[in-house]
């Protein structure tokens, strides 16, 4: 009788990949080892929390994308911005704030001055600047303390000059005024003697002179106009001398005054 062989066939049971099925849960890559499932991303994405989901890396949450200011991530694309009166510079990522002053001046007339966000006008010498706190308008150094004239100020030409009231003559200085002494030019009118006081001119004569009615001029005193000059009988005054002298038939007593009865 033929025996036939028993054949037993052993089947190796393979373990399963779960990886085959559905990706294993992964939302990218998927892979198995040490009975583990490993999920893991593409580039660009990061693993979530649960594992198994990506979520794509926004690169503005990192130092903020290299921007100094606004960072925008759209269609994988990073690009910075700036912040309101700021503009980017050339790099892509820096930022500059807007200086105004460099564009129509500010709005300034003359000066621009931008500090800490704020502008503010400013004027050149010599102008002031007005309400507006814009435009400047030329000082009139008159206007200032009178120019430092004593009495009158002119401006013009850029140029201050001075000069006086009435009655006053303008110092060597080109500023203060001085009284003008009327005795000082032709003695203030006066014959003799000129005295100035409370701006007015009074005149005065010599002794043995009087003052004329017109109150400037003086006339020499006649003594023999006044008691005869001291003179008995003749007076006479010649050379700013009084001499006496005696009726015919009288001679002069030896006093120079007196005279003594008929002599014939």
């Amino acid at each position: 009788m033929l025996v036939k062989p028993l054949i037993t066939l052993l089947f190796l049971r393979t373990e399963r990949n779960p990886c085959e099925e559905q990706n294993g849960g992964c939302e990218h890559y998927c892979s198995y080892s040490d009975r583990r499932i490993h999920c893991r991303c593409a580039a660009g994405y990061a693993l979530q929390s649960d594992e198994r989901s990506c979520r794509e890396i926004n690169p503005c949450e990192t130092e903020n994308g290299g921007c100094q200011q606004k960072c925008f991530f759209v269609d994988k694309r990073l690009s910075c911005g700036c912040e309101s009166d700021f503009v980017l510079l050339p790099d892509g990522r820096s930022c500059r704030e807007i200086n105004p002053c460099e564009t129509g001046n500010g709005g300034c007339q003359q000066k621009c001055i931008y500090s800490d966000r704020r502008l503010s006008c400013d004027c050149e010498p010599d102008f002031v600047l007005q309400s507006d706190g814009r435009s400047c308008r030329e000082v009139n150094p008159c206007e200032i303390k009178n120019g430092g004239c004593h009495h009158r100020c002119h401006y013009q030409d850029k140029t201050v000059t001075c000069d006086c009231e009435s009655g006053h003559v303008l110092q060597s200085d080109g500023r203060s005024c001085k009284e003008i002494n009327l005795c000082e030019i032709k003695n203030g009118g006066c014959q003799h003697r000129c005295h100035y006081q409370n701006k007015a001119v009074t005149c005065e004569c010599e002794p043995g002179y009087v003052l004329h009615s017109n109150g400037r001029s003086c006339k020499e005193i006649n003594p023999c106009k006044s008691g005869n000059g001291g003179c008995q009988q003749k007076c006479f005054f010649k050379d700013k001398r009084v001499k006496c002298g005696c009726k015919s038939g009288f001679e002069l007593l030896p006093d120079g005054r007196n005279c003594r009865g008929e002599f014939y």
